[in-house]
């Protein structure tokens, strides 16, 4: 039997006694890139920190389950097995073939790699070539597309209209899943967005596709959560410790409505303004909720019952996120909800004052 079906397998006999072991309608999914000693700290986590992480989920008893199937059952209202998680890499580093896969393969744990299909044809040795991915996918790991090129999805060439922009992205979009399936014999179902970049605009060119769209804002995922823009915990050297870990992973989402942040590109210069929400009732304490910039500042809030709003610190041209999070209702003589928090986060892509975009 090919190890695909028996981790399907085991994820449907898991669903089925659900009721037996605990049930969640939210989970969570984290975001590696490289796994390595020798790669730039900003996107890597060493091989050992790696195994600490999986060490952790396996002692904890999380139920580690394909992304795909997780993200249908919350989509679909099934029950998930307690304490579930997905695991995901950007960019299809050689170094997640040649560390990571080992690791997950030994506990027979499914995972997903997002490939830009130019990189891999090009033969950039920094990447899985299409024979390893394909090795990865017989083992059960899910490949999905991140584009051909790997570019801002959200910048227009100079002097391109709307459409032409449009366009050029679809068709950016539709070239590397093209080339995965000619490749790998699938129709990737999975798309993670370059950078974590997402505007109205691309998260409209990934519904039309069919496609789940993975983002890079942190958050658990739950019934509300848009299925253009899912979240992810980024894992890198500098947020990847133990204490962080252990924190994100037993996260839930925060029940955040009607979002109002403004235009998610801005300009370096022009006032931030705030984000506005509403939150839904939920076993969280809404009294404590508190916001904090990229940076760590904690943010200025005014609420009025359910209705949220936050003062946005200055912005700085790049990524800005901002991550909002509230603690669980303490339950009656039990510290099973200690350290558990309820997470929402927005982000804005930032210009310079000059309307140019940042240099990467």
């Amino acid at each position: 039997m090919r190890t695909h079906l028996y981790l399907r397998l085991v994820w449907i006999v898991a669903l089925v006694f659900s009721g037996e072991v605990g049930a969640d309608d939210y989970a969570r999914v984290l975001l590696y890139h490289n796994v390595s000693d020798s790669t730039p700290a900003l996107t890597s986590v060493t091989p050992e920190k790696f195994e600490q992480h999986l060490n952790y989920l396996e002692l904890e008893g999380f139920s580690v389950l394909p992304l795909t199937e997780l993200l249908h059952a919350i989509g679909s209202g099934i029950s998930l097995p307690d304490r579930s998680i997905a695991i995901s890499f950007d960019d299809a580093y050689l170094s997640v073939y040649e560390q990571a896969f080992p690791l997950l393969k030994s506990r027979g744990w499914p995972f997903s790699v997002f490939v830009s299909s130019d990189a891999v044809d090009f033969g950039y040795g920094s990447v899985m070539t299409w024979s390893e991915l394909a090795e990865l996918q017989d083992y059960g790991a899910e490949i999905g597309g991140h584009s051909a090129s790997h570019m801002h999805l959200l910048r227009h060439l100079d002097n391109e209209t709307e459409d032409e922009w449009r366009n050029r992205m679809a068709g950016d979009i539709d070239r590397g899943n093209n080339r995965i399936e000619e490749q790998l014999g699938i129709s990737p179902r999975l798309f993670a967005y370059p950078y974590g970049e997402h505007s109205e605009e691309t998260r409209d060119l990934v519904n039309k596709r069919g496609l789940y769209g993975l983002a890079q804002q942190s958050g658990a995922i739950g019934q509300l959560t848009d299925f253009a823009q899912i979240p992810r915990y980024p894992m890198a050297q500098s947020f990847a410790g133990m204490e962080r870990f252990a924190l994100v992973v037993n996260s839930r989402p925060l029940p955040v409505t009607e979002i109002d942040g403004g235009s998610l590109i801005r300009m370096v210069g022009e006032p931030s303004g705030e984000i506005s929400f509403s939150l839904l009732l939920g076993d969280y304490q809404i009294t404590q909720i508190a916001c904090f910039s990229s940076d760590g500042q904690q943010l200025r809030i005014k609420r009025t019952g359910a209705q949220v709003r936050v003062a946005l610190p200055d912005f700085v041209a790049g990524r800005n996120k901002i991550n909002c999070t509230a603690p669980a209702m303490p339950r009656l003589g039990s510290n099973s909800e200690s350290g558990v928090f309820y997470w929402f986060s927005e982000q804005w892509i930032v210009k310079h004052a000059n309307g140019d975009w940042v240099a990467e």
